[in-house]
């Protein structure tokens, strides 16, 4: 039950940091306000490591080399499809990146029951009927092609955290946003972009980093108290966030097929949020 419960929050604070992430996103390069937020989260776990006195064991080290690396290639992603698509239709798409860990769990040890089978397959039909009734044009179909690279990118990284999580949360979380740092440098000096972002953005995009940092730990608690698919997907409903605050908060209107597909995708994930648990 801990686990299922520190899934939920995480998915809030997911939730609220994407769409905060994806508001920005219009504004400046997705790539400059991952690296800030990032920045601002590895100066906060420096400092709380460091009060702790805890060192980073070796073991965690590899698993979390490389989920710092899904992280922001899926954070990177994830805010580029939130700026160019509709946030209704790309976060329940990067939601589906849930089945990864799920996989993971199940080739753990986790068993698949009906329902989960039955969630899998809506989540599926939820997001060919998103794909397929997306009707915003090139902005649209780009949107949905990163929103693919972000579930694949999220997804697995979900499972590297929890391997490492095992062996200390704060550890993992350092480690992860060094290698994400380091891979976001390398990103904007490929791409040529210049890191920069103007006085009245810096304490929101920071924010969201510490945000995503908050929702990432919960995540990572949250895997060391239960099943990984338990704690994956809870962590999973995030997209629910986004899309009620976009409706409210930008007005977005989703046609009839894209609501129905947000509907199987949720759906889905809830299905196998209650037969995990």
């Amino acid at each position: 039950m801990l686990a299922l419960v520190l899934g939920l929050a995480a998915s809030l604070a997911w939730g609220l940091a994407d769409f905060l992430g994806g508001f920005q996103a219009k504004r400046l390069p997705a790539l400059v306000v991952v690296a800030f937020g990032q920045l601002a989260s590895l100066t906060v776990l420096t400092v709380l490591l460091a009060v702790s006195g805890r060192g980073v064991p070796e073991a965690v080290l590899l698993p979390a080399v490389l989920a710092g690396i899904g992280l922001s290639i899926g954070l990177a992603a994830f805010y580029r499809a939130l700026a160019v698509g509709k946030m209704g239709v790309v976060a329940p798409i990067t939601a589906t990146g849930t089945v990864i860990p799920v996989l993971a769990g199940i080739a753990a040890g986790d068993r698949l029951g009906t329902l989960q089978v039955a969630g899998l397959a809506l989540a599926v039909v939820g997001v060919t009927l998103s794909v397929r009734s997306s009707d915003d044009g090139e902005g649209g179909r780009a949107g949905i092609g990163a929103a693919v690279v972000a579930a694949l990118g999220l997804g697995s990284s979900l499972v590297f955290i929890e391997q490492a999580s095992d062996h200390g949360v704060l550890p993992t979380l350092l480690v992860a946003r060094c290698a994400g740092l380091a891979t976001l440098a390398v990103a904007l000096a490929v791409t040529r972009t210049v890191p920069s972002v103007g006085r009245d953005q810096l304490a929101a995009v920071l924010g969201i980093g510490v945000l995503d940092m908050a929702a990432t730990g919960l995540y990572a608690l949250a895997s060391t108290q239960g099943q990984l698919s338990v704690a994956a997907v809870s962590a999973a409903l995030y997209p629910a966030v986004t899309v009620v605050l976009a409706r409210f908060a930008l007005h977005e209107h989703l046609a009839r097929a894209q609501v129905l597909g947000l509907g199987a995708i949720l759906v889905g994930v809830c299905l196998l949020a209650g037969a995990s648990a």
